[in-house]
């Protein structure tokens, strides 16, 4: 059997792994209603993405330049609202922790700070890295 999308195959293999853990410590600590359904989903997941990294018409449905531009798409609106909802939540933490004098609120404004000025450091590099080299 030929595998066609080596990361497909090895996210699956991941999420089959996470089920036998979880298994293994619901065995030990007892059984629970979610976690009986976290390893329903796990395995689901896990045998899904297995079987489509061995499909060579999955891969080439993934591989169409309209399913790919959507991808693309979809990541670029998901990180763009994710910036934008770190940066409401440091200015509302940080006010929020000035006007209460409330050191938490403060750390988490600052904390929420450094990973948006984080994400922007790494969107500009991925930038002038892809203008350079295409």
């Amino acid at each position: 059997m030929k595998i066609y999308n080596k990361k497909k195959l090895w996210s699956g293999v991941g999420s089959l792994a996470l089920a036998v853990l979880l298994i293994v410590t619901m065995c030990i600590k007892g059984f629970r209603a979610k976690d009986i359904a976290l390893v329903v989903v796990l395995l689901a997941l896990g045998l899904g993405q297995v079987s489509g990294a061995m499909s060579r018409q999955q891969t080439i449905e993934d591989r169409e330049e309209r399913n790919v531009f959507i991808e693309l798409k979809a990541k670029s609106r998901a990180f763009s609202l994710t910036q934008n909802i770190c940066l409401a939540l440091t200015i509302v933490l940080i006010v929020g922790g000035a006007v209460k004098t409330y050191l938490p609120l403060l750390a988490m404004g600052i904390a929420t700070g450094l990973i948006l000025t984080l994400s922007t450091v790494c969107e500009i590099a991925a930038t002038i890295y892809y203008e350079k080299r295409y």
